[in-house]
């Protein structure tokens, strides 16, 4: 704690309750929601209150995965930002700052002509470029390749391009990470819509005590689209007919 003459002063700590502030920078919320996620929703419903309408709470962090108060928090302040809604008082304004803003992440061209880019590093450019509508140096895409060889699929996280990177980050420990991490490099993971006239198929994983999950199929070509997931525990097998055979008319599948 630092007091300043005039009666201001200046705190640090874990976590606050109970006072009042004019400012609250809170640092790596996404880190501490991935690892103690009590820590983070205290932080919601304990220092956010801290600070009345009119003042200011700055949240910064790097993103570490879909789920916990960070990813929440983000994902509400971005919705409400694409949808050009006026912010009240009690709103977060969203930022997002990706590695290409910045000047000093680019490699000098006499090393940038010695990296060598592979057609998924090409394919992987020109998907951020036409999210972002800007086109990238020789120099900034060298950077980004050869800082990748030593960061991996953890790029997402600490050097995201688009603002929906850093939710996509492989955590630890994650099933099937790496596979996912290349089907989304590949291009493989999109938004597919059901093809009127093609067969759907499900793919069932039976629970009881554990959840029933079913996976909506539809094969075009060689190619495996999942179009729709339904899990649910503590069910039979008439509901889940039940179930197909209404989102198969709803749908006209």
């Amino acid at each position: 704690e630092l007091v300043f003459s005039n009666g201001s002063e200046i705190s640090v700590d874990t976590g606050f309750r109970g006072g009042t502030y004019n400012y609250l920078l809170i640092s790596e919320v996404g880190k501490i929601s991935s690892v103690y996620p009590e820590k983070a929703t205290e932080i919601k419903v304990g220092s956010f209150n801290t600070v009345h309408p009119g003042n200011y709470i700055f949240v910064e962090s790097t993103g570490h995965g879909k789920g916990g108060e960070f990813y929440e928090l983000s994902k509400a302040s971005r919705d409400t930002a694409l949808a050009g809604k006026t912010l009240t008082r009690l709103d977060f304004k969203y930022h997002f700052y990706p590695w290409w803003m910045n000047r000093k992440y680019a490699l000098p061209m006499e090393d940038a002509r010695s990296v060598v880019f592979t057609r998924q590093h090409n394919d992987y450019f020109a998907r951020v470029e036409k999210t972002i509508r800007k086109q990238l140096t020789i120099e900034q895409r060298a950077w980004y390749v050869t800082q990748k060889k030593y960061n991996g699929e953890e790029m997402l996280r600490e050097y995201p391009s688009t603002d929906d990177e850093p939710f996509q980050a492989v955590l630890k420990g994650a099933i099937f990470g790496d596979e996912m991490a290349l089907a989304r490099a590949e291009g493989r993971i999109g938004h597919f819509k059901h093809q009127p006239g093609l067969a759907v198929d499900t793919w069932w994983d039976i629970g009881r005590r554990d959840k029933t999950a079913i996976w909506f199929v539809q094969t075009l070509g060689s190619e495996l689209r999942f179009i729709w997931y339904h899990e649910e525990s503590f069910k039979g097998l008439p509901y889940f007919l039940s179930l197909c055979n209404k989102l198969r008319l709803d749908h006209k599948w």
